[in-house]
Parts: structure tokens; C-alpha cells; sequence
């Protein structure tokens, strides 16, 4: 596989692992899109066949980010935190099959996120790339959708659907006051959940802003704002700060949880 750019030592490599896919894009130190690709994952072995068959993997990168996404997840405090306070917490919402190991991380407002890596894909990526840094969407996304200037009169909920999961985050006055991840299978089950969260929290209807990133081709934007119209303030997708001919690229439109990374990539 040829590599497609010219490479350099001040290049980022942005990989995820979104449950049965792995894709990667490639930018340059000013995070301009430079090269990218997708695969549909089974097992370790295809992975490692993966990594020694392009050659895009043998650059040398100045960091190397891995986005978990789809992955299950439980919130604890920082203050309720320890190995075994996570396990517990984790197993009494889900299950850990052999396969599987916990991995936290820091959301703000003194709250981890603790949740599922697949141990032996990741293990893999660190052989790999020495520098690999793990973050679950949410952690990623929380470093600038979280952290940026807030209407306080406002209730914002993020919206993620991929693969069959929908992952919903509410923040009220700047903090985050849930996070939750739900199987979907048509957009009835969107619409419930996230009403489902706006009454669990009660939140006023009116001042609810709802922002969607979509990559399950099952759902269509257009017809879910039409079902929310008359119910929530806002309904918009996650908009990002892309500009030019990459805002038109085909990886971009397709993986916009991987963007939302990258635009939040320090």
C-alpha cells in the first residue's frame, strides 16, 4: 500500500476502535487531514496483519491517539475512586468478559469515566506506537465540548449514534449532570431515551439544545429533527472547525466522532 502523502516526523496519527471498525487519519502538526482509511475488525490477528501490510503504520508520528468508542461506561466520583470501587461499579451496570479490561479517565467536575477496552487490540496499538494515548469519546470530547463558553440559561445535550449505540451527555451551566450509553435500533429508541433523560433530569423543555454527531447510516439528521422539532429548542449537529476542500472529504463526513477528536486534540 503506497502511502498516498509525503510524510513527516511532526505528523499525528488519530486511530479508533469503534467496535467491529478501526480507522485512522493522518494530519500534519496544524492538524490538516492528510491521509486516511477504514477496516472492518474480527479478531487481533487481522489487526496485527493490518498494522504490517500498510505502510502508513511504519511512519514515525509525533503522538498517536486511540478513540474508544461504543464502548460501555460507568461515571464515579473522584472521591469514591479506587481499583476496586471501579470494578465494583462497573460489574453491578455490566458484564467483563475475558476478553476485556477497565480503563479510566478524567471527565471534569471531579468525575473519571471508567470503562471497557478491548485488552488485547490495545496491548497491539501500544507495541506499536510507544506514545499510543487512550481516551474514550466521551474524555476526548469533554476537553472542549465541555470546557467552552456556555449559555447558562441553556441545557446542551450531545448526541453520538454509531454502530447501533446512542451516547447522550447533558451539560447544565458548564457541568456535566449525566452521560449514558443505550442500545438503539431506530430512531423511536433516540427519541425515548433522550426524552426519557430530559424528564429524569427535569429539564426545561425550552431551554434544551440538542447536538448530534451521526454515523450509523440507519439514521438521517433531517428526519430526526424533525421529530424533536416540537419538543427541544435546538436540534443541530456538532459542528466543527474544519474549513475548505477537507470540510467536502468523504472520511470526514463519514467519521465525525474521529474530528470531534481531532478538534479537540491538544
Amino acid at each position: 500500500m503506497e502511502l498516498g502523502y509525503h510524510p513527516s516526523i511532526s505528523d499525528r496519527l488519530f486511530l479508533e476502535l469503534n467496535r467491529s471498525n478501526f480507522s485512522f487519519l493522518v494530519t500534519n502538526k496544524d492538524l490538516i487531514p492528510l491521509h486516511s482509511g477504514e477496516f472492518q475488525l474480527v479478531d487481533v490477528e487481522l489487526l496485527d496483519q493490518i498494522l504490517k501490510t500498510n505502510k502508513v503504520f511504519d511512519q514515525i508520528f509525533s503522538s498517536v491517539n486511540l478513540n474508544i468508542r461504543g464502548a460501555d461506561f460507568v461515571l464515579v466520583p473522584q472521591d469514591l475512586s479506587s481499583d476496586t470501587n471501579r470494578r465494583v461499579l462497573f460489574l453491578m451496570n455490566y458484564k467483563l468478559d475475558p476478553m476485556s479490561d477497565l480503563r479510566s479517565g478524567f471527565i471534569g467536575n471531579a468525575i473519571e469515566i471508567v470503562y471497557r477496552i478491548p485488552t488485547e487490540l490495545v496491548q497491539l496499538l501500544r507495541n506499536k506506537f510507544k506514545n499510543l494515548e487512550v481516551k474514550h469519546e466521551l474524555e476526548s470530547l469533554s476537553k472542549c465540548w465541555f470546557g467552552s463558553v456556555v449559555n447558562t440559561m441553556s441545557h446542551d445535550m450531545y448526541a453520538s449514534i454509531s454502530q447501533g449505540k446512542l451516547l447522550l451527555a447533558v451539560r447544565s451551566k458548564g457541568k456535566i449532570v449525566f452521560a449514558n450509553i443505550f442500545d438503539i435500533n431506530n430512531s423511536d429508541d433516540v427519541f425515548y431515551y433522550c426524552m426519557l433523560t430530559v424528564e429524569q433530569l427535569e429539564l426545561d423543555i425550552e431551554r434544551i439544545n440538542i447536538f448530534w454527531l451521526i454515523e450509523d447510516d440507519r439514521f438521517q439528521l433531517d428526519a430526526l429533527q424533525k421529530q424533536f422539532q416540537n419538543y427541544v429548542n435546538t436540534v443541530r449537529p456538532y459542528l466543527f472547525d474544519i474549513s475548505g476542500d477537507v470540510s467536502k472529504d468523504e472520511f470526514v463526513i463519514a467519521h465525525q466522532g474521529m474530528m470531534a477528536m481531532l478538534q479537540c486534540a491538544s
